[in-house]
């Protein structure tokens, strides 16, 4: 319930400032990425999978589009709010090994 208000609460916001209604994620191995491919593309999957339950648990629609060969892979995101939440988004998510 607190995820479905705090959506609500950056939809009106978006409305307001008249902000995109999708977004487009781009999911690409920055780091070490030439040292284990099929590590890099794991790491893409379970990022690309952590954006599916995220918008899933949002009622938002996610639409894949895999890149071509060599090319990310993106995610467009669609719903109330999704602009204004996912622009923290911004940046790099990195796999820690430990």
């Amino acid at each position: 319930m607190a995820s479905q208000l705090y959506v609500i609460e950056h939809g009106i916001e978006d409305v307001s400032s008249e902000s995109p209604v999708e977004v487009v994620l781009a999911v690409q191995p920055v780091l070490d990425a030439s040292d284990d491919p099929a590590a890099s593309a794991a790491w893409c999957e379970r990022l690309l999978d952590m954006y599916r339950r995220w918008a899933s648990r949002r009622h938002m629609q996610i639409e894949e589009r895999p890149g071509a060969r060599g090319d990310p892979s993106l995610a467009v995101i669609s719903g109330f709010g999704a602009a204004r939440v996912l622009s923290r988004e911004t940046g790099l998510h990195v796999l820690e090994y430990t």
